[in-house]
Parts: C-alpha cells; structure tokens; sequence
C-alpha cells in the first residue's frame, strides 16, 4: 500500500554575507522600468584636485591661471536578475513563492556576475587613461591579495577624497581575512583602513585585459561608492501562462530590475594565484561586442554579437541612429553615410562601439 509522504519545509536559507549588497546604497522602487534604456549621471570623485602658492606681493595673484577639472558623467545599462521553480503539475499548488525565495537567495550573485564584467569591460577602454592608467599592474602582478590591496588603496587615496569600495572574488577575500586584515564593521568587511569589501561570490576569476579567465591570477578592483537601484518582484506562470500540455509541467518565475551605478575612480590590479582552485560559475550570456569597418570613412558599418534584444538601436554619433536593427541569434549589423563637415571618424567610431543594446534609446540622469 502507497502512502503519501508529508512535504515539509525546507531549512531556511539567507544570502551569504560581505557581498555587492553589505556595502552599496540599495534602493528599492517600485516604480523603476528599465525598458527606457541607458542612465547616465554625473561623477564626483574623478580628479585629485590641486593647491597652489599664493603670492602675497602679486596683485593679481588671485586671478593666476588654476587647472579647473571638466564635468564627467559616467553610464550603466539596466538589467533583470530572474530564478525560479518548474515541476510536475499533479499534487503541486502556487510554487509562485519558492520563485520569490529563490530569487532572493540568487539576486545578490547575479548583480555581482553583471557588475563584475561591466568594471572589466571599462577598466580595459581606459586602460590608458584615469591618471595614468586604470591597470595598476600591467605587466607584473602583485605578490599577494594584501600587497594588491596596498596598491589600490594608496591609488584611491591620491586621486579621491571619498571612501572608495574594493571588489574581489570570494577566494581572494577569504586569503585576505585569514592574514588578519580586515575589520567586520557590522554589515560590513573593512581593510584596516577602513575602505569597504565586497567579496563577490558573482565575481569569477575573469580580467579586463581578455575578459576571459585568466589562470594563476586573480583580478581586484576598486571603485568610488556603488549604488543599486532594483524595482519590484514580479512574478509570472502559474496554471494560466506557464503550463506545458506536452509534459504536464508548470513553472513559475520571478524576476526584478536592476541598474548599479558606481562613482570614479576605477581601477585594477592583477594578483599572482598560482594555488588558485577552479570554481564554476553559472553561464553568463555572451558579451554585447560591436566592431566598425571604416576603410570608407565615410561609408561606415558597425556589426554586433551577443545582443539580447530582437533589435537594437545604433547611435552613430553625428546626431543620427538607425533605429530597429534586427538580430538574429545575437548578432547584426548596419551601415551608415558620413557627409563631408561632419564630427571626425575617430570620434564617431568611438561612440559606434559603445552602442547598446537597447530598445529604446532614453538618457536619464540620476
């Protein structure tokens, strides 16, 4: 005789601790709708700032010549972090609730999977730049996570005055704490000097100069504050829409929108890992890359990989898009006529590369 067994609970689960989410400003809008496409905002922490002599016998000593910093602004592209449950439908009811406990145990990994490919893709684009270079250890890693550390906390120091955030694989962060370095401020991992850690567990082993895991190395960066935007949980499926007749299976999902800003500086540097274990991470979808063919300079045409939207919105930069480029498996491509008169080629593939895709394209400052 069959007897049905009693489904209990499963043992409560909380997101690990010391993650994006301990150390970021987190707000949470219910209102938030990312389909307007890219936020842009303006940065504070981008210049060193300057003194100089004052010259008590000079009578126009305060109107001398002083290097005053140009406004920056930096960008982001929202995103949607999702997880949830399907099953047989016989004896099951609203599973609608384990995809909201599995999106809450999730969501933390996958911001920390898109923010950590995110500051490698940008730390490579201004590997020259950012006071001399954002790559502090080009050509030789550092000895240890702490000498690493060292690096970038001396660096932060000499261009910003705010309390910047250091970012690190999860492995990276339990070599730091075991040496002793750190200190736990409540909620929170701090080097001894008080700078904030996130030890991502979304943050693999991969770095900015190939984007790509990299053996016998780990990658850390730091950045200005971050801040987290998310909108609310919604929840799909169910016996309506997520019902399959042909395997008498039902899903739910749940899902929310995310957009992380972070302030400058940034910066990175390559620590030496040569007992560094594997870890897998989930499957990360394939990177938006965009190349441009301008042997005509004036005949121009951009192709893409690794879109996520059935089309995509081309800016190339003359005060002129293509809109409602379509993508078949991720990729496509355009072109595009410069007229004589016009901003130069360089500038314009400059912003042809940087093209998202996006559905709409909608500037927001925030």
């Amino acid at each position: 005789m069959a007897v049905a067994l009693d489904i209990l609970n499963n043992p409560p689960s909380q997101p690990y601790r010391y993650g994006l989410f301990s150390v970021a400003a987190v707000y949470d809008d219910a209102g938030f709708d990312p389909r307007g496409g890219d936020y842009t905002w303006r940065v504070q922490g981008c210049t060193p700032g300057a003194e100089w002599a004052y010259c008590w016998q000079s009578a126009a000593a305060g109107q001398a010549p002083k290097n005053v910093p140009r406004d920056g602004w930096l960008e982001a592209s929202p995103f949607v972090a999702y997880d949830g449950v399907r099953c047989q439908r016989v004896g099951e009811s609203d599973l609608g609730p384990v995809a909201e406990q599995r999106l809450a145990l999730s969501e933390q990994g996958q911001a920390e999977r898109h923010f950590w490919r995110e500051l490698g893709d940008e730390a490579f684009q201004n590997a020259d730049r950012m006071f001399g270079g954002s790559i502090l250890t080009p050509d030789t890693p550092a000895a240890t996570v702490s000498e690493g550390v060292a690096i970038l906390e001396a660096q932060m120091a000499a261009v910003t005055g705010a309390v910047g955030v250091i970012h690190m694989p999860r492995y990276a962060a339990s070599r730091y704490t075991a040496d002793r370095n750190t200190l736990h401020d409540g909620r929170q991992l701090r080097t001894e000097l008080g700078t904030p850690i996130v030890a991502g567990g979304g943050y693999d082993y991969s770095g900015p100069i190939t984007g790509t895991e990299e053996f016998d190395v780990l990658w850390l960066y730091a950045t200005g504050p971050v801040t987290v935007r998310r909108g609310a949980v919604q929840v799909y499926g169910g016996d309506q829409e997520g019902f399959d007749r042909a395997s008498n299976e039902v899903w739910h999902l749940a899902e929310r929108p995310y957009l992380i800003t972070r302030d400058c500086p940034l910066y990175a540097v390559a620590v030496a890992a040569p007992d560094r274990p594997d870890t897998v991470w989930p499957t990360m979808p394939a990177r938006f890359q965009m190349s441009v063919d301008d042997s005509d300079p004036l005949n121009v045409t951009a192709s893409f990989t690794g879109a996520s939207c059935d089309e995509v919105r081309l800016s190339w930069g003359d005060g002129t898009d293509t809109v409602g480029v379509p993508v078949t498996d991720g990729a496509g491509s355009a072109a595009h006529n410069y007229e004589t008169g016009l901003p130069p080629v360089a500038q314009t593939r400059t912003r042809a590369k940087r093209a998202q895709a996006a559905p709409a394209k909608n500037r927001k400052a925030r």
